[in-house]
This record gives structure tokens, C-alpha cells and sequence, in this order.
């Protein structure tokens, strides 16, 4: 999954400027999505250990997780920094349910976020498939945003050409506790995908990124959904090396994972989120595959409402204005950047997850200081 890319997709360049665009942006907008939260100095921290939450060594996630556990380590704190290796999002995010957790920060795909802290999908008391997690995180709160992962829908087998010929098929979902499963699910679900195939029922498999991908390669498996930064070096180093994968296209997809978004979270939120943009048109741009519209999706990093402030403040602060150290230690990790430095506005300015989420207190206070623009939500 660890990938150094020629460059990334078009969701993905909108997504981590992100990262920089608070330098370039003037006020700030913070919506109803911001709760109250007590007042701490910030040059104290109560925290002497500070975990990241990460995912499986390797994946983008994790390298990015290694770049602010680098950065946290150099802070002047004196903090001693342990990265969790995890699943993924879900695992993530019920590891931040113990109260013990406020020295914890954790990335996390944003539409899962999003379905904790609301009780959708895994988290609510209907879900719709097994697996269903814990109660409503109410407790989470949102940091600020990395990068988007695109979803791959990958085969060797020509016959698939889309989502609706994963029928009968054997198809890699993802690890339990993953991105990745989650966005298998919801895809699913959004298109109805197991009970339209019939009798030609769906095999799901569990497996993670390096056991699914052999699966793939070595046709035991037929295909397998996977949510990540692109490109990444683990699938460019196979078809260097002659594996002939293909990606299939799913951003014909987008339509209705936007109308699903819009139903049901307009009804958890009580908002209107009708002109939100989660769900991001993207692309997938591997060597010899030409290029592949898809679906991406958001990640950010995410704590609770009462995550140290300090530590809230100064991962702020690395997200709002990286430097070079920060952009230099993730593209020496691998993580698919493109050496092209990163400029532009972001869809930050607009992004619903701050309404969805609420933005931690300490992060919104740091942003405010700074007159740095974040989450503009509609109208309750």
C-alpha cells in the first residue's frame, strides 16, 4: 500500500492541499458543528505518551501516522510517541472510545467518522450488515483533513467491467475494522449489489491489503476493493513485475453514494446537506492501465472533545502550516506526493464534515487565532 506516486489523482490534490490551504485562506467561518470546551493553557500538557492510531505498516495511512509521530517526537514537549499499528478507520475510532484516550489522535476515513459519531452504517442499531461495531461515538470530534483515498475495484479478469459483474464472484471486502470494508459495504448496500445478484451470490473475503492482493494475483480470489491514496508502489511493483491488473471504473457510482449521503444524514443531523460534496470525483492513473474514474474519499485526523489541548493545538498547527520538515519526512515515507509543491484553495472552505462531526474545540480556537477559515455548514 506504501506508494512514492508520480503524481496524485485530481480528488487527491484537491484533498491534501488541505493541508496548506489555511495559510492562504483569511477569516474564519466555525458553524454550529463547534461545541464548547473548557480553557487550558496551551503550553501545558497533560499527556507523556502520546499514541497515533494508524493501520497496517506500510499503508498510506500509517506512513502518515510515522510522519506526524516524527514531528510530535521534535515538538519540544517531551513527549514519547507510540504509533498503534490497527486495522484501519473503524478500529481507530473504537480505540478512542476509552476514556483514557485523551492523549490519543487517530486517522480515520471522514465517512466513517461520520457514521460513529451520528450512529449510521456499522454504528447504528439497524445496521443494515453484520459486523456492527459499537454504539455512537459522541465523543468524536474532528481535527482537521489529510488527504482522499480512492477506491480500487481490482481484477484480473476481463469479464468484470464493473461493480454489477462482481456477481457469483469471489470478491476481497477488506480486513474487519478497515476503510477499506467499510466502503466495500456501503458500496453494496447503496447499489443493492447482493440481493440483485440472485442466486449468483457474492464470496466475501476478510483478508488484508498484502494477503488479498496475492489472492488477486494468484486467482484465488477474483477481485478486491481497496480504499487508499494512489498510485501505490505495492500495485505499480505488480505490474512491473507482470501481473496484468486491471481497475475497473466506479465513478459511475458517484450519483447515488451522494443521494445516499444526502438522505441519511440529512435525517441524523438535522441539517440540509443538499449542496455538500463528500463523496469526490477521482482517478486512478497506474503505468499501462491508462485512466480509471473513480470515487474518492476524505480522511482526516480525529480525536475527542476532551484530547489534550496541547496536543490538539500542535497537530493543528501541523496541519494548518506543515513546513518543509513535515512535506520532506512524507515523501522520504513513500507516501504517493507529488514533488510538485502544493498550492491552491481546497474544498476545505466547504467541506460538510465539520458540520457532521464538530470540529474539535481547541483545533477551532487554534484556527480562530490565526484567522484561518474552516467548515462553512448550512443552515441547520
Amino acid at each position: 500500500m506504501a506508494g512514492s506516486g508520480e503524481g496524485l489523482t485530481v480528488g487527491q490534490r484537491s484533498a491534501i492541499a488541505g493541508i496548506v490551504v489555511f495559510t492562504l485562506a483569511a477569516g474564519i467561518t466555525v458553524g454550529s458543528g463547534v461545541l464548547p470546551h473548557r480553557s487550558q493553557p496551551a503550553e501545558s500538557s497533560g499527556c507523556q505518551t502520546v499514541t497515533v492510531q494508524a493501520a497496517t505498516a506500510g499503508t498510506p495511512y500509517s506512513l502518515m501516522a510515522e510522519a506526524i509521530a516524527e514531528q510530535l517526537r521534535a515538538a519540544g514537549h517531551h513527549w514519547t510517541v507510540n504509533i498503534s499499528y490497527t486495522t484501519g478507520s473503524v478500529q481507530n475510532l473504537d480505540n478512542l472510545q476509552s476514556p483514557s484516550a485523551v492523549c490519543t489522535i487517530a486517522v480515520a476515513q471522514l465517512n466513517v467518522a461520520a457514521d460513529a459519531y451520528l450512529g449510521a452504517g456499522r454504528y447504528s442499531p439497524t445496521a443494515p450488515y453484520a459486523g456492527r461495531s459499537q454504539d455512537p461515538i459522541g465523543q468524536l470530534r474532528t481535527i482537521g483533513p489529510l488527504y482522499d483515498d480512492a477506491v480500487h475495484l481490482i481484477t484480473l479478469d476481463r469479464g468484470i467491467k464493473s461493480l454489477y459483474d462482481l456477481c457469483g464472484k469471489r470478491v476481497e471486502m477488506g480486513a474487519p475494522g478497515s476503510g477499506s470494508q467499510e466502503v466495500s459495504n456501503l458500496l453494496f448496500n447503496v447499489t443493492g449489489l447482493q440481493q440483485s445478484c440472485g442466486r449468483r451470490e457474492i464470496q466475501e473475503y476478510p483478508d488484508k491489503f498484502d494477503d488479498a492482493i496475492s489472492k488477486v494475483n494468484t486467482r484465488q480470489v477474483d477481485a478486491m476493493i481497496w480504499s487508499s491514496a494512489a498510485p501505490a508502489d505495492d500495485l505499480r511493483n505488480d505490474i512491473v513485475n507482470g501481473y496484468h491488473l486491471r481497475f475497473v471504473p466506479l465513478g459511475n457510482l458517484l450519483g447515488r453514494l451522494q443521494t445516499n449521503f444526502y438522505t441519511v444524514f440529512s435525517r441524523l443531523s438535522h441539517r440540509s446537506p443538499a449542496s455538500w460534496t463528500f463523496f469526490r470525483p477521482d482517478s486512478l492513473a497506474y503505468d499501462g492501465s491508462g485512466r480509471v474514474e473513480t470515487v474518492g474519499i476524505p480522511n482526516g485526523l480525529v480525536g475527542r472533545s476532551d484530547t489534550d489541548p496541547t496536543l490538539v493545538r500542535f497537530v493543528a498547527g501541523l496541519i494548518a502550516r506543515p513546513g518543509k520538515k513535515f512535506l520532506a519526512t512524507l515523501k522520504a515515507t513513500d507516501f504517493p506526493l507529488d514533488s510538485t509543491p502544493l498550492t491552491g484553495a481546497s474544498a476545505l472552505v466547504d467541506d460538510p464534515v465539520f458540520c457532521l462531526v464538530p470540529l474539535q474545540a481547541d483545533a477551532a480556537q487554534y484556527y480562530a487565532e490565526r484567522k484561518i477559515k474552516v467548515g462553512a455548514c448550512d443552515s441547520a
